[in-house]
């Protein structure tokens, strides 16, 4: 039970490391200068971990029911670019309605479906898809089940207390008012969940977002 505990800790770190490294780079190009990314303040965006470790577990099974490798080749590229849209649509529709503002809008590509999704970044997700399940993971799942338990268990108290402390960190300096949530204009570029980019101070809109966190803070209390 714990072990297997442990393997989900560590490949959702792992993923989430290089989603929050993906969206750095990316980011990075735009600006012309390294951007530290993400909700929490280390080098991890954990929604990139769920959801990579949750569209791999249903890509697997697959493999049960189709027996032709180059059915089930497209089967889980297909699937896997289905679950990452429809999860954009809904992380869109969920962001904008607690936050009254769009979080990246594809408006004006071709075939989209109320600026939430489109088919060009949909085929984006594809490339990723492929590059996850049939390059990435391949050789990560081998790597960890050479880990011993100890190390394992280890690392996984390690990173459980990290993620504690850097999420109990980033809530208080929400709810204290510490610092301004703005929303980089890059964000609306890339395919991807755009979390708050906390550590920056935008006094032209201080007022609007001071009286959103107040609709948070009451919102939390009930």
């Amino acid at each position: 039970m714990l072990a297997n505990f442990s393997n989900f800790i560590l490949f959702i770190s792992f993923y989430s490391f290089l989603g929050w490294l993906i969206e750095c780079f990316y980011k990075s190009l735009f600006e012309k200068k390294w951007v530290n990314s993400g909700f929490l303040s280390g080098p991890f965006c954990p929604i990139y971990g769920f959801g990579a470790l949750f569209m791999i577990r249903t890509t697997e099974s697959l493999g049960n029911w189709i027996y032709s490798s180059s059915l089930l080749f497209v089967s889980r590229l297909v699937i896997a670019t289905l679950m990452a849209t429809v999860f954009e649509y809904f992380v869109a529709s969920l962001l904008e309605k607690c936050f009254d503002s769009k979080w990246w809008d594809y408006s004006e590509e071709r075939m989209n479906y109320k600026g939430r999704i489109c088919v060009k970044y949909s085929i984006g997700w594809s490339i990723l898809a492929y590059i996850l399940l049939y390059c990435i993971h391949p050789g990560f799942k081998p790597a960890l089940a050479s880990l011993s338990l100890d190390t394992k268990y280890l690392l996984m108290f390690i990173l459980m207390i990290y993620f504690i402390l850097d999420s109990a960190r980033t809530i208080h300096q929400l709810m204290t008012h510490k610092h301004s949530i703005i929303v980089d204009p890059t964000l609306y570029t890339m395919p991807k969940l755009s979390m708050p980019n906390i550590g920056k101070l935008n006094h032209n809109i201080n007022d609007y977002l001071n009286s959103k966190i107040d609709k948070i803070k009451l919102w939390l209390k009930n």
